[in-house]
């Protein structure tokens, strides 16, 4: 037996018998064989570190058919918040998004018109193409790094 496959045995005896609550968050990589060893009670990826809105649904669809529900981990700009919700609105298994709003400034001030969230923590995506978002071209320029590294002399 491989060592991820001792891990996630592990993990499902834990969840069998403890009383934690364990989550798996993260990238593609383990996430279905995680859900299918049923190792977890949430699957909760953050959505940027996932890589893309279609790798964060390769890590949804394995958690819909072991029934567990997705919950993710959201601490990243705007962007990242407003991709998130939207994949939260398209899955049957959506739970809730786990996040503190807004916990730092470009979660909220990137975008012209951010997401907001209502005293019962509910929001309201827009109809707007993509994910609805208007960037703010001065905050853009506020936090725009001049390149210095490798890449700096295209």
């Amino acid at each position: 037996m491989g060592v991820v496959a001792r891990r996630r045995l592990g993990e499902r005896l834990i969840r069998e018998g403890g009383d934690a609550l364990l989550t798996v968050k993260g990238r593609v990589e383990g996430a279905g064989i995680t859900a299918g060893a049923r190792a977890v009670h949430f699957v909760r990826p953050d959505v940027a570190w996932a890589g893309d809105l279609t790798e964060a649904l390769k890590i949804a669809y394995p958690a819909q058919a072991w029934n567990l529900p997705f919950a993710p981990h959201i601490h990243g700009s705007a962007v990242a918040v407003a991709a998130a919700v939207h994949i939260l609105g398209a899955i049957p298994n959506a739970s809730m998004a786990e996040t503190v709003f807004p916990a730092h400034p470009l979660m909220a001030d990137l975008v012209k018109e951010p997401l907001a969230m209502d005293s019962s923590g509910y929001t309201t995506l827009t109809d707007r193409p993509g994910l609805g978002l208007k960037l703010d071209p001065g905050v853009l320029a506020k936090y725009r790094v001049d390149g210095q590294g490798e890449d700096s002399g295209r």
